[in-house]
């Protein structure tokens, strides 16, 4: 999803459709009985929707969002429920190659 979203805006940025990455949070479904800070299913949908409507993100994109803002990369001292991207998250010929594979992989050109 993050390169993706990353590659969509590179390649599309510029003509107003913008993409970002987020991160919800631990939503309390009962799939993770061992996550200690679960959020409600509307504070879970707080960070997306925040993406898609709020006025100060228009025109941009390329973001990685949690916890209804933006955040850099992660700091490893922070341990594994630190906030932020893995170091490849911003990976622009990773992100190319998937694009293209999966343009591949449903049939279409380029410019379809």
């Amino acid at each position: 999803m993050v390169w993706t979203a990353n590659e969509i805006e590179r390649r599309y940025g510029p003509r107003g459709l913008h993409a970002y990455s987020l991160h919800p949070g631990a939503i309390a479904t009962g799939l993770q009985k061992h996550v200690t800070k679960e959020l409600h299913m509307e504070q879970g949908a707080a960070t997306t929707v925040r993406a898609a409507l709020a006025k100060e993100l228009e025109g941009s994109g390329g973001k990685y969002l949690e916890d209804c803002q933006i955040i850099g990369p992660w700091d490893p001292a922070t341990g594994l429920t630190g906030t932020g991207y893995a170091p490849w998250a911003y990976d622009a010929t990773k992100a190319a190659k998937l694009w293209e594979l999966s343009l591949e992989l449903v049939g279409l050109e380029e410019n379809e």
